[in-house]
């Protein structure tokens, strides 16, 4: 895979945000049930090949069927979705929740979060979390350092005592999008050239922001190096959208163009395939 061409690094302002992620599925009311008595979400719209999912604010996921399904492959893709919530209380209710449907899920302390990891049923990934204040950020000589050690599960209960879940809270939003890539040299290199700033980074995976953010975006090799892009008719990541100023929209624009990366182009967006074959769009927020 060719380098990319170097371009002066210039970043995204904290505008930036990811919104909804779009996904192929084998069965849309399958999925549709997981997603509305599991996770919570509240079904926007609802057609017999399409289903918007997401809170009363804001869309957060969409569905769209597969006419012929086919077993998944190893791919590039979706690693996990993240959906972040505005407390540790909600975070709480929702490990009673999916412990009371018997559900296996994974659990972590990130030290800049706490998180709930859970797959949908066609191996999607989904992660639930809260952010710890950034304060509390750990950095060591200046760099922000990130972990996966043991959840406190019986605090994070604790925090949610005496109270009751009632679906995903008002304020719950697109916290970050983690991304299965092919080679992660060259995928951190593509997203730092069009504006992200990379936080963290270790062997097979990276983790990149806008505006100080601990991470907007998630990349890794672990499941997926060398892989090609997932097959058509495979459930799979459809689109991950990000929205963003109109001037961070146009300087993307910009470095698009500088750099002579191919993408589709409206007033308010811009849609374009990272080198992995993921496909984005940025649009104006």
């Amino acid at each position: 895979m060719t380098s990319q061409p170097a371009v002066d690094p210039i970043h995204f302002s904290a505008s930036l945000a990811p919104a909804e992620v779009e996904l192929s599925v084998r069965d849309l009311a399958r999925s549709v049930a997981f997603y509305r008595e599991v996770l919570g979400l509240q079904v926007r719209s609802h057609t017999s090949h399409r289903a918007e999912l997401g809170t009363a604010e804001r869309p957060l996921i969409v569905l769209h069927a597969l006419d012929n399904p086919q077993p998944p492959q190893r791919s590039t893709g979706l690693y996990h979705l993240a959906l972040l919530l505005p407390g540790r209380a909600d975070l709480g209710r929702f490990l009673k929740h999916v412990s009371d449907l018997g559900l296996r899920v994974g659990a972590s302390d990130h030290l800049v979060s706490e998180a709930i990891y859970l797959n949908d049923p066609d191996g999607h990934g989904i992660e639930v979390y809260r952010d710890r204040l950034r304060s509390e950020w750990p950095q060591v000589d200046g760099q922000l350092v990130m972990a996966t050690d043991p959840l406190d599960a019986a605090g994070v209960l604790g925090s949610s005592e005496g109270t009751v879940w009632t679906g995903l809270p008002s304020g719950t939003v697109m916290g970050h999008i983690h991304l299965k890539v092919s080679d992660q040299q060259t995928a951190t290199a593509f997203y730092q050239l069009i504006g992200f700033e990379l936080t963290v980074q270790f062997l097979g995976a990276s983790f990149l922001s806008a505006g100080g953010y601990h991470h907007h975006l998630g990349l890794n090799v672990w499941e997926s190096r060398a892989a090609p892009a997932p097959a058509e008719d495979t459930p799979a990541l459809r689109r991950a959208h990000f929205q963003l100023s109109r001037d961070d929209l146009a300087g993307l624009k910009e470095r698009l163009q500088s750099a002579g990366l191919p993408f589709e182009e409206g007033e308010s967006f811009a849609d374009l395939t990272d080198p992995a074959g993921n496909q984005l769009r940025f649009s104006v927020n």
